[in-house]
């Protein structure tokens, strides 16, 4: 560029080419040329692609809450299942039609709902995967914001599953 500047220079004032011209015409283009070459690789670079996933878990089949429905009065035993918390020795599980106590410890009720559509999120609570709404992740913890206005609480340990799922 600087030799095509040198040469234009030459032909309209009909100087002479010499070499200490040409040095000088050097360093006064090449950081100009810089320039041009940093905003045309900017303005010419391809922005990275983003692409969002979602897991798609087939619905389960009605006999995966079976055994945990069982235990429900038959007010809430067809109702949609939200999500199941532990109190002490008892569980409040939060259905569409109500909430409920039952007396069952939480480790028999994640045995009845393995193969359930849901998560564990917390140490006491467990969310059916339908009723989530929302999920946010602040400071090291979570919170799932489910139907019917319910919030539940999301530990990093069990975070993996829920951010497999594509929810994070």
């Amino acid at each position: 560029m600087a030799l095509f500047v040198l040469s234009i220079q030459c032909f309209l004032f009909g100087e002479i080419l010499r070499w200490p011209v040409y040095l000088q015409l050097l360093w006064q283009v090449w950081p100009i040329m810089l320039a041009a070459m940093t905003v045309r690789a900017l303005v010419w670079r391809r922005m990275p692609v983003r692409i969002e996933a979602r897991t798609i878990v087939a619905p389960p089949l009605p006999e995966a809450e079976a055994a945990f429905r069982r235990r429900l009065s038959a007010k809430r035993r067809n109702a949609q299942l939200i999500a199941v918390e532990a109190h002490d020795h008892y569980l409040k599980v939060h259905t569409d039609a109500g909430v409920e106590l039952v007396a069952l410890r939480f480790s028999d009720a994640m045995d009845d709902l393995t193969q359930a559509h849901g998560w564990r999120v917390h140490r006491s609570w467990w969310v059916a995967a339908d009723a989530v709404e929302a999920v946010r992740w602040r400071r090291g913890g979570g919170d799932l914001r489910l139907l019917g206005g319910l919030s539940a609480p999301v530990s990093r340990t069990y975070s993996a599953k829920l951010r497999e799922a594509g929810w994070f």
